[in-house]
């Protein structure tokens, strides 16, 4: 099973020894076909896990489909590409994964910029986000506070900068310190920390999910006789 660029490498031969020792009429033949269904329906019960964490992990426009769910994905698409990498030597594999750069980045950790070279805002709890479960977006946006007039950037000791907005009007020789509200830490470079784990979810699908998928594949093979 991989994820995104990076392979998890799950060995599953003592689970398959095991659980053919318990079937009866089982041919070696039918093999490949049922490990392809299991890997299949594995990885779909992977995605499915993955959608349901998605609003415990993080705060997400709600909806039926959120926009962030629509980056999960699960590949092949079917059993039976699974199956004929399967016996054409390739391996059997399965690939879950995110197509968000920053979806990537909270599972992985990593450094994020700006696409196009520009300053990145973080968000300043209780200025440029009123709580931690607050979305910023519209007028709230770095580039929207930019725009007004009671906004103003200083440089960081740390690096970057800090954009400020000025609450009520600057008088001349008055301390306007508590007027003054952080709003974004303003900075080329952000390093984000991994947030969601997601080898270990693809993990403890493998190790609880697979075992039932196979022999539910198993039996239908028998059944079938499908190759």
């Amino acid at each position: 099973m991989a994820y995104d660029d990076t392979l998890l490498t799950i060995d599953i031969k003592s689970t398959l020894d095991q659980l053919l020792g318990q079937l009866e009429n089982f041919e070696t033949d039918q093999l490949p076909y049922a490990t392809a269904a299991a890997l299949f329906g594995v990885s779909l019960d992977a995605r499915a896990e993955m959608v349901r964490q998605l609003p415990r992990k993080f705060t997400i426009r709600t909806g039926e489909k959120p926009w962030a769910a629509r980056a999960l994905y699960s590949y092949p698409k079917n059993a039976g590409l699974i199956k004929k990498n399967i016996t054409s030597g390739q391996g059997a594999y399965v690939t879950v994964a995110t197509m968000d750069n920053l979806g990537r980045l909270l599972t992985e950790g990593g450094v994020k910029e700006h696409a196009k070279g520009k300053d990145l805002g973080v968000p300043v709890l209780g200025g440029g986000r009123a709580t931690p479960q607050s979305l910023v977006r519209g007028k709230k946006l770095p580039v929207s506070v930019l725009k007004q007039k009671n906004a103003f950037q200083l440089k960081s000791s740390r690096g970057g900068s800090i954009l400020f907005v000025r609450k009520g009007k600057y008088v001349p020789g008055e301390n306007d310190r508590d007027k003054l509200q952080a709003m974004f830490y303003m900075k080329r470079r952000v390093r984000v920390k991994p947030w969601w784990d997601l080898r270990a979810l693809l993990a403890t699908a493998m190790q609880q999910w697979f075992p039932k998928r196979f022999e539910e594949a198993c039996k239908k093979a028998m059944e079938t006789r499908w190759k």
